[in-house]
């Protein structure tokens, strides 16, 4: 299992998927252009967590609105919506910026943190990596999925790993 043994190196747990699943058809319409890597990565887990239960990874249960989940896999962005309720503008920004930013990984790990695939044309497969209050402002982590998982080995080699983990 690629990707696997990085991230259980790097601090997380893994419980692998026994039945193949996919992506449900509104993610995958919202999402048109998910990298494959991810895809097939995705599909090899039903859940991965760091042993504090404080940053975990977005599984397809998840994405299904299936998991015991405190957090939805897209809070951050449903929270952004509810501050800029009244503000219509704002709220296209939010959810124009949503619609091009995939969350992978969350975090509750001191403040509300999140990874997330950019599926902009000029930006696609970077990892970005965004925090509360203002989730929509972002930092480029890497430059694709792949390079993300020989991070998640070493975390605290990576100034914005070390402080997400």
């Amino acid at each position: 299992m690629k990707y696997i043994e990085n991230l259980e190196t790097g601090g997380f747990n893994f419980i692998h998927r026994e039945n193949p699943r996919d992506l449900p058809a509104e993610i995958l319409k919202r999402y048109k252009n998910i990298p494959e890597d991810y895809l097939i990565f995705l599909k090899q887990f039903e859940q991965i967590i760091t042993d504090d239960d404080t940053t975990w990874f977005n599984s397809i249960e998840d994405f299904n609105g299936e998991s015991e989940n405190a957090f939805t896999w897209n809070d951050f962005e449903l929270q952004s919506l509810e501050i800029y309720n009244d503000d219509e503008n704002e709220s296209e920004n939010v959810r124009k910026f949503w619609d091009n930013h995939l969350p992978i990984v969350l975090s509750v790990k001191g403040e509300y943190q999140y990874l997330a695939i950019c599926l902009e044309n000029d930006r696609h497969g970077e990892i970005v990596y965004g925090l509360e209050p203002e989730f929509e402002e972002v930092t480029k982590v890497c430059d694709n999925f792949e390079q993300l998982m020989v991070l998640m080995r070493n975390p605290l080699s990576n100034e914005t790993l070390k402080y997400f983990l």
